[in-house]
């Protein structure tokens, strides 16, 4: 509102704010300009070589969509464009530089995987009519929580009540503005858009994770890579749950559809993105955990619904007429 401070200021420059390495904030900036080159791309990323291996373990990824391997950084920016290499760069950078638990209240054991089960869900899924490139998809699917983690490690003593107090995931939501002016999802666009990632996509947490409509509606495009954001962090909830129930499985089977992810293909997309969760795991050292196959959870449905039946049959059997 005019006149009233920005509240997104608050939290620029915290010291435990989550933010890219210097690397990154340099190829982001180069990937800006008109007359940026591959050779000062790779003169830049270079000086980093844990990101440059991190970056090449993810772009040869089974769902990132290359042909062949790729085990240089001059090829993937030649293939892939100086900006989309950017944007991996960034995300990689984010993840590396994890901060401690500061707020009693966050589930900070839940962020790192779930936030990291949703960037190779939204992988998978970009592979799917290319709204949006699959690496690029990863680092969107990974830092479009970003802003519940400013709010736990730049204000934990504020924002654990509310955390405590919230009945639901909209209370929280309507606590985070009461008291910071700000929720966490408005708090993650602004904080992309900081880093330098286009304005469409820096605004696709608010329109996935909060569901607010746009203020016009947005192209063809970006609309399908918001309900991919919001199906796959659908799916990284469900992958990090201590139990996977067979209902909610089904459930998701039928958001799906609006992917490009058929029912006859879920089965096979879900054990894929469970197991490139668990690579990816071992990759950015985030503790994941072996998920059941589909087929498996799914059974179970079967077999509580068959024995509903069978007590049901068994019940009208032994009853008084």
């Amino acid at each position: 509102m005019s006149g009233q401070p920005d509240p997104f200021a608050r939290f620029l420059g915290h010291p435990n704010l989550p933010s890219p390495t210097g690397v990154a904030l340099e190829v982001l900036a180069l990937a800006d300009r008109e007359d940026a080159t591959v050779d000062q791309f790779v003169e830049i990323i270079r000086t980093d070589p844990a990101l440059v291996q991190r970056m090449l373990r993810i772009i040869n990824s089974p769902f990132s969509g290359t042909s062949r391997p790729i085990l240089d950084v001059r090829t993937v920016a030649i293939l892939l464009g100086i900006r989309t290499v950017a944007v991996i760069a960034l995300g990689i950078s984010v993840i590396d530089r994890k901060h401690g638990a500061t707020c009693r209240s966050f589930n900070y054991r839940a962020f790192w995987p779930r936030s990291l089960a949703r960037a190779v869900a939204m992988e998978r899924l970009c592979c799917i009519g290319r709204d949006l490139s699959p690496p690029e998809g990863f680092t969107l699917g990974l830092l479009s929580d970003m802003g519940a983690l400013v709010l736990a490690n730049a204000a934990p003593d504020e924002y654990a009540p509310l955390i405590d107090a919230a009945t639901d995931e909209s209370d929280l939501l309507r606590r985070e503005r009461n008291h910071f002016g700000i929720t966490r999802h408005e708090l993650t666009a602004r904080l992309l858009a900081h880093w330098g990632l286009p304005a469409q996509l820096s605004r696709m947490p608010i329109m996935a994770l909060q569901g607010d409509a746009p203020q016009k509606p947005p192209q063809r495009r970006y609309l399908q890579i918001t309900r991919k954001l919001a199906f796959a962090n659908q799916l990284a909830t469900l992958i990090v749950a201590p139990v996977i129930d067979s209902d909610d499985l089904h459930a998701l089977m039928d958001d799906a559809v609006a992917c490009g992810v058929g029912r006859e293909s879920f089965e096979q997309t879900f054990d894929g993105i469970t197991a490139q969760w668990r690579d990816a795991g071992k990759v950015f050292e985030v503790s994941t955990r072996r998920v059941p196959p589909a087929a498996e959870i799914l059974s179970r449905a079967a077999q509580k619904s068959e024995a509903l039946r069978q007590a049901g049959a068994l019940h009208h059997f032994i009853s008084p007429s």
